[in-house]
């Protein structure tokens, strides 16, 4: 069972009418009750109540039948709780009641309960938008009444009764606000005009009183009542009336008018003299007062306009088809303004298709809302359905068709109605000019634009303002710099937008200079105080690099809203001041400004850059929190910062969680795990993109490009080069470098080649990528004609560039070409760029000039362990083990952790020098003190370490305990070694072992044919060169070069193509007759050819590097070092030749071999004989 005391929800109730008969009765009783409670205040009043009692009353008032109802009855409680209203309240209410029963009840009984039941709802309406409290605790009180106890009723009667009182006094005290209220002035129009036509009202007609004995006396009672009501309308032309009930608030607010109520009557006697001067009489009345539609219904359509209220539109709209004015053409604009600003279209579109005659008003509003709500295809379909009609436009019509050209960008369209303008002459039109200029800017025709901009004669600062947003746009801010000198040079003012737009143009172009010119135009011109200039200077500031000015000038806002910490987070961002912009982010919390997702955005930024992992999940968490996850541009920087943060897992499960997922998102976690590493990953997960049909663009094939070099997957860069023909990207600029890096890390020289010939561009990517697959390949040459070509297309290199090339000269050994590359680093500023540093210390080292490397190693401002690794590997190539290992602990010493190439450095050290014991130490701790495992690299050296020491069986018991497949190089240190110390069993082995994983090889056949031939197993030998030629396997032959004024020249055995062979063959001979003085003598033991002893001592004679060396001799200038390299290991003749040589010419020769450095000096070698 329900308890009665539980109180009811609260509702307000919508103030309605009930159809019923008008109680004349209750009216009365309110009069009396009124004359009691101020019999005693001096007011006479007996003579105003003409009303008469009886049976001849209470028979008129059944005559009639209105639509319009009373109230709700009133109890014995409720009159008792009225006691303490006000005397003049009662005293006006009073008054009022009497003087509207003097008029009699048969003519205006209907109009007035009409009336009063429309002005109580009104009031009821106006009280609750204006008081909203004490309306809102009445209806409480008067639920709590319903379902209270008994013993609580009295107590809660009493505080209604008090709520009534303030009601009442609210609206005695101020029945100005009440009668100015929108609500109210909707229900009645200030001219006081009531229905035209007795449709809307179907009152009875009036049939024959009793009381009236001739047609001449109903006739004069008729006169006389019209005359009462006109005097009415003169002299009381409002009253209020105001009864406070239990149930409900209700005041009247009355207009007494004449009223089209005579058009419902005739007369029992047909005489039509009478009736015609009846008839003539309500027609003159009517078209007096209620003909013309009220203004008042224009302003309240406009408000609703302005606040876009479609409920109260609506409202508005009842009324007016109630009362009889939604004919009105003015009206009916309106409410199409109305309905189409509330994106109430059809209703719009059906008010205008409705009208008798085609508006254009009407038109021009659909039309407007259309545009403005961006249904452009809707607005141009009712601009043809206008012209149709025959309609034209006028000025105001063809903005908002041209904003709608412009929304679409159909310049076709656009063109038409510029044509139209022209024709009907409103091109000359400045809101018309505007719009065209506009239109075609939009659309891409800004030299249209500008040439339409120049034909007006008169150019206000916005037509400017609109021409330099269009070039914005357009991302041309240079233009539209120059467009606002020249504005300024005609004369015209900028305002506070013109500022903000070209400050826009500014931060584009990265141009702070400019934009403190215009910082000090807006001070000047009084616009620093504006909230968006103010944004656009902090943005401005911010992306031009000047942090602390864009701080500065935050500062100053007195209210920094969120674009405003958005702006300045965001520039600090860009230029990498992440911790400023993580400090502004702090304290725009503090400052109690929500951030939004663009704040997040650049906190996520933030958070990648510095690898703030907790961080960035802090603020993963606060965009849930916003329930953002259907905001594909935070899920797209949360998968980036997760990847930058090297969590990969994090950011898989980011991408999954995205209900729709972009190509943008795509390549965020393609780009991150390319990133981390995990090329495969990102290849396979193109090809999931590529399986789902989902478009890639020229960023995805790119970063895919990248993995596939890595992996130097040859068939998927050829996959990939034919996606990019097949999808129409192939022309584009990063795909065309990405597809020479891929092809130049799968060793394609060939195609990349071909694509670098084909682009149609000059740029310095391409150079770079050229130039480093060419570096990379071997092909040194190639390169440095290439920088030779980018130099000729006067294209500025950068520091990978100088890297790239410094790499080529180290392969080739050019040390001259190094020298002056070292120059141009110099000249550009890339000595501070630690790749250009570490590619110099490399060339130096491997182009002989140890010294060189050790003072570009000292100029290294932050070394790394790329700078260490370099140097200590060109120690080790040049014999200095001892200085390599006192690097590698100044290295530890300085906190620097090694890596496996640095490693294999120290492993080379000692393997160069012999030091056995220091090399197994490195070896058997490396894994404990450093956490490197031994790779292949490791394992070689320290195999060739222990063969070179004569240590074969512990080599092969090295080789025996690898826990992985040896690869060529493992087994090629086993045969060297086995040369070395002419052990044929080892070489066999080892040979078998190389034959299967390098069988195109020659080096394998002609060590073991050396082996062979040591032994004087000459059957073997020959065995050897038979499957050689069987397996089409071709020897190497030797070859030596050196350079001499920027020029290479090549030498191989017995060489005669050189100019001047002659001379070089000559010096020779001298050599000879001076070494055998000295005491050299040929070492023909290593020469393998089965023939006499001279003959061999002529073949050891013409080796390759003593013709270099000979040719050193009379191209360079007495003392300066001759520099030779050789594709194969120098010899031991060779070696001894050199050694009796730069004693006897006072040079030093610096020999550099397929494995080391010789350096020739005063009778000895740097190797010290141990190579």
């Amino acid at each position: 069972m329900k308890n009665k005391c539980t109180p009811k929800p609260l509702t307000f109730e919508k103030a309605t009418t009930v159809t019923g008969r008008p109680r004349a009765g209750r009216i009365r009783w309110r009069i009396g009750r009124a004359r009691k409670k101020t019999a005693n205040k001096g007011f006479d009043l007996d003579n105003a109540d003409s009303t008469k009692k009886g049976s001849s009353d209470s028979h008129e008032r059944r005559q009639w039948i209105t639509p319009f109802g009373g109230g709700t009855n009133e109890s014995k409680e409720d009159q008792q709780s009225e006691k303490g209203s006000a005397v003049e309240f009662q005293s006006f209410t009073l008054l009022s009641l009497t003087q509207l029963f003097q008029v009699p009840k048969v003519f205006h009984r209907a109009a007035v309960r009409l009336t009063l039941a429309t002005r109580r709802a009104a009031l009821l309406s106006h009280l609750v938008v204006r008081y909203p409290p004490l309306v809102r605790q009445r209806e409480h009180l008067q639920v709590l009444l319903r379902s209270s106890c008994p013993s609580s009723v009295r107590r809660v009667r009493w505080q209604l009764a008090s709520v009534r009182r303030q009601l009442a006094v609210v609206v005695t005290s101020s029945p100005s606000s009440v009668a100015s209220s929108p609500v109210f002035v909707a229900s009645f129009p200030s001219s006081g005009a009531l229905p035209q036509t007795s449709a809307h009202y179907p009152l009875r007609r009036i049939r024959k009183k009793k009381n009236y004995n001739s047609e001449e006396e109903f006739e004069k009672k008729i006169l006389d009542t019209n005359n009462h009501l006109v005097g009415l309308q003169h002299s009381w032309n409002s009253v209020t009336m105001v009864s406070m009930n239990r149930t409900r608030l209700r005041l009247w607010y009355i207009k007494f008018l004449p009223h089209s109520i005579f058009q419902c009557l005739y007369l029992p006697f047909k005489n039509p003299t009478i009736q015609t001067f009846v008839s003539q009489a309500a027609v003159d009345l009517t078209s007096q007062y209620s003909t013309q539609p009220s203004i008042s219904y224009s302003n309240l359509l406009s408000q609703c306009v302005a606040t876009k209220s479609l409920h109260l539109g609506m409202v508005v709209h009842a009324h007016m088809i109630k009362f009889g004015f939604s004919n009105n053409q003015s009206l009916k604009n309106h409410l199409v303004t109305m309905y189409s600003k509330c994106h109430h279209f059809g209703v719009a579109r059906k008010l205008v298709d409705q009208s008798a005659e085609p508006d254009l008003v009407s038109w021009s509003a659909l039309i407007s809302g259309f545009v403005q709500n961006g249904l452009v295809n809707e607005a141009l379909s009712a601009l043809s359905d206008m012209c149709m009609l025959g309609v034209k436009c006028n000025e105001f019509t063809f903005p908002s068709v041209l904003k709608a050209c412009s929304i679409k960008k159909d310049l076709n369209m656009g063109k038409k109605v510029h044509g139209m303008t022209v024709v009907t002459g409103f091109d000359s039109d400045g809101f018309v000019a505007n719009a065209l200029v506009v239109m075609y800017a939009k659309c891409g025709q800004l030299g249209e634009s500008r040439r339409l901009f120049g034909t007006i004669e008169e150019r206000n600062v916005v037509l400017w303002n609109a021409l330099f947003s269009c070039y914005m746009q357009s991302d041309f801010y240079v233009e539209a710099v120059d467009m606002f000198k020249d504005m300024v040079q005609r004369g015209v003012r900028p305002n506070e937008f013109s500022l903000s737009i070209i400050l826009n143009a500014c931060a584009g172009l990265r141009d702070g200079g400019l934009g403190r010119m215009l910082h000090g135009i807006l001070l000047k011109l009084g616009h620093d105080s504006d909230q968006f200039s103010k944004n656009a200077l902090v943005d401005m500031y911010a992306k031009a690099g000047e942090s602390k000015d864009a701080v500065a000038v935050f500062r100053e806002i007195k209210h920094p809203d969120i674009v405003s910490w958005n702006a300045v987070i965001a520039g600090c961002v860009l230029h990498e001041c992440n911790d400023l912009a993580l400090m502004l982010l702090e304290e725009m919390k503090s400052s109690g400004t929500c951030p939004n997702l663009f704040t997040f955005s650049s906190a996520l930024k933030c958070c990648a850059a510095m690898g703030l992992k907790d961080l960035g999940r802090q603020l993963h968490s606060s965009l849930l929190k916003m329930d953002t996850n259907s905001d594909l541009f935070s899920a797209v920087g949360l998968i980036d910062m997760y990847s930058k943060c090297e969590m990969m897992d994090d950011a898989r499960i980011a991408f999954e969680l995205m209900p729709k997922k972009d190509i943008i998102a795509w390549n965020a976690l393609i780009s991150g795990y390319s990133l981390c590493g995990d090329d495969l990953e990102a290849v396979s997960l193109f090809a999931k993109l590529h399986h789902e049909d989902t478009d890639f663009n020229q960023t995805t094939l790119s970063t895919v490009l990248k993995s596939v070099a890595t992996l130097m997957a040859i068939k998927m860069c050829k996959q990939l080069h034919a996606l990019s023909i097949k999808y129409g990207i192939y022309s584009d600029f990063y795909v065309i470098n990405s597809l020479l890096d891929g092809y130049g890390k799968c060793n394609y020289i060939g195609e990349a080649s071909k694509i670098f010939e084909e682009r149609t561009w000059e740029d310095l990517v391409a150079y770079t990528s050229m130039i480093t697959a060419y570096s990379q390949y071997g092909d040194g040459e190639e390169a440095l004609k290439l920088y030779l070509q980018m130099q000729h297309a006067d294209i500025k290199p950068d520091a990978f560039v100088c890297s790239s090339l410094l790499n080529a000269c180290s392969n080739l050994s050019a040390y001259e070409q190094g020298k002056q590359l070292h120059v141009h680093t110099i000249k550009f500023g890339f000595m501070s760029d630690i790749f250009a540093s570490n590619s110099l210390v490399n060339m130096y080292a491997k182009c002989g000039s140890i010294e060189d490397a050790g003072r570009a190693f000292s100029e290294i401002p932050k070394r790394g362990i790329v700078s260490w690794s370099a140097m200590i590997g060109g120690l080790a190539q040049h014999g200095q083990g001892k200085q390599a290992l006192q690097l590698f602990s100044q290295m530890l010493e300085d906190g620097v952790p090694p890596n496996h190439i640095t490693l294999v450095s120290v492993l080379c050290a000692c393997n160069h020098c012999g030091l056995v014991s220091e090399g197994k130490q490195y070896f058997e701790t490396m894994e404990e003190k450093f956490g490197i495992k031994p790779t292949q690299e490791h394992y070689a050296c320290m195999i060739d370490l222990l063969g070179r020491s004569g240590k074969l069986n512990e080599a092969m018991e090295l080789v025996n305990s690898i826990s992985f497949e040896a690869d060529a190089s493992v087994w090629g240190a086993l045969l060297g070694a086995a040369r070395i110390h002419k052990n044929v069993e080892v070489g066999q082995k080892a040979a078998e072992m190389l034959f299967v994983l390098e069988p195109e090889k020659s080096g394998t056949h002609v060590l073991l044919a050396n082996i062979y031939a040591s032994a004087g197993m000459w059957e073997n030998v020959a065995k050897v060169r038979k499957l050689m030629k069987e397996s089409n396997v071709k020897k190497e032959p030797g070859m030596s070069w050196l350079e001499v004024k920027d020029k290479v020249y090549t030498f191989i055995v017995g060489d005669r193509s050189h100019s001047r062979s002659d001379e070089i063959y000559a010096k020779l001979d001298e050599l000879s007759d001076l070494l055998s003085k000295v005491g050299y003598r040929p070492i023909i033991d290593i020469d393998l050819h089965n023939v006499n002893q001279s003959e061999k001592e002529k073949l050891l004679y013409h080796h390759s590097e003593k013709l270099a060396v000979a040719f050193g001799l009379i191209a360079t200038p007495p003392g300066a070092p001759i520099r030779v390299k050789k594709n194969l290991r120098v010899c031991v003749d060779c070696h001894t030749f050199f050694k009796f040589v730069c004693k006897i010419v006072l040079r030093e020769i610096i020999v550099r071999d397929i494995n080391r450095f010789h350096h020739f000096k005063d009778g000895s070698c740097s190797c010290g004989d141990y190579w």
